[in-house]
C-alpha cells in the first residue's frame, strides 16, 4: 500500500521536472497517476482476500475429511462391532493388568512373604511371563485352527470364557501358586483373542483403497480404553480399600473386568459376515 503511493509520488514529480505543461493537463496528468495506484491498491487487497479465503476453505475441507475418514469404517456393521468388541475386551485386560503388581503388594506378598523368597517386583515379573508363555503358545495355534477351519467366532468364545475363568480365579487367588494357573489361564484366553481378532478385523475392512487408514481407526480400540478403563478401576479400587479391604478392592476391580470380557464376547454374533 505505501508502495503504491511512493511511486505515485515520484511519478508526480518527475512529471513537474520533465515538463511544464498548463494547469490543467498537470492536474490531469496527476489523476491518472492516482488512479493508477489505487487500483493497483485495490487488486493486491483483493489478491489477499482470496488468499485468505482459499487458506480458510482449505483447512476446513482438510478438518472435514479428515472426520470423514474416521466416521466411514464404522458404517460398516462388521468393522463397528468388531471395534466395539475390541474395546470391550481391552476395556478388561487395563482393568486387570495395570493393577497386577498392587494385586501382588497388597494380596499376595503378604501371605508369601514368609513362604516364598521373592520380592514382589520379581512375583509380578513371573506372573507376566507366565502369561506371555500361555499367549503365544496358544494363540499361535488357534491362528492355525481358525484358518484351517475357516472360523473365527469360536476362537473369540473359547478365548473370552478363558479370559473370564482367569480374572474369577484371579479375584479369589491369595497365594502365588493359585495366581500362577490364573496367569496361564488367562494368557492362553488372551493369546487366543488377540490372534483370532487381528484376522477379524482384517476381514471386516470395508475398504482396501483406504485399508491403512480404516486399520488406524481400528487401533484406537487398543489405546483409547487405557485412557479409560485405568482411571475408573483405579477410583473403584481406592474407594473400595478404603471401606472394605484390600482383597476387597481388587474383587471389585477384576469383577468389573469380568463383566466387560463376558460384554465384548457376547457381541461378536454381532458380525454377520464373519464366520
Amino acid at each position: 500500500m505505501d508502495g503504491a503511493f511512493k511511486m505515485a509520488e515520484m511519478s508526480l514529480k518527475s512529471t513537474e521536472i520533465s515538463s511544464k505543461p498548463s494547469t490543467i493537463e498537470t492536474r490531469i496528468c496527476r489523476i491518472n497517476i492516482l488512479k493508477t495506484a489505487i487500483n493497483e491498491i485495490e487488486q493486491k487487497n483483493s489478491s489477499a482476500d482470496n488468499n485468505f479465503n482459499n487458506n480458510n476453505e482449505t483447512c476446513c475441507e482438510k478438518i472435514t475429511n479428515f472426520m470423514s475418514d474416521v466416521i466411514r469404517p464404522f458404517k460398516s456393521n462388521d468393522f463397528r462391532w468388531v471395534y466395539i468388541t475390541r474395546w470391550l475386551i481391552q476395556m478388561g485386560i487395563y482393568s486387570v493388568q495395570e493393577f497386577i503388581q498392587y494385586f501382588v503388594k497388597d494380596v499376595i506378598y503378604p501371605v508369601e512373604k514368609n513362604h516364598i523368597n521373592m520380592t514382589v517386583t520379581t512375583m509380578t515379573s513371573a506372573l507376566l511371563c507366565i502369561i506371555v508363555i500361555g499367549g503365544g503358545s496358544c494363540g499361535f495355534i488357534c491362528g492355525i485352527l481358525s484358518d484351517k477351519y475357516d472360523r473365527r467366532k469360536i476362537f473369540v468364545y473359547f478365548a473370552g470364557f478363558f479370559i473370564s475363568i482367569a480374572t474369577i480365579m484371579l479375584m479369589f487367588s491369595t497365594s502365588f501358586t493359585a495366581c500362577g494357573v490364573a496367569a496361564f489361564v488367562f494368557g492362553v484366553g488372551f493369546g487366543s483373542f488377540a490372534a483370532v481378532d487381528m484376522a477379524m478385523v482384517v476381514e471386516a475392512l470395508p475398504s482396501e483403497e483406504n485399508a491403512a487408514t480404516d486399520m488406524g481407526v481400528w487401533h484406537t480400540s487398543l489405546t483409547l480404553p487405557q485412557m479409560i478403563a485405568t482411571p475408573i478401576a483405579g477410583i473403584v479400587l481406592d474407594n473400595v480399600k478404603t471401606n472394605e479391604g484390600a482383597h476387597e478392592g481388587y474383587v471389585a476391580v477384576f469383577g468389573i473386568a469380568v463383566a466387560y470380557f463376558v460384554l465384548g464376547t457376547c457381541l461378536i454374533q454381532k458380525l454377520k459376515n464373519i464366520k
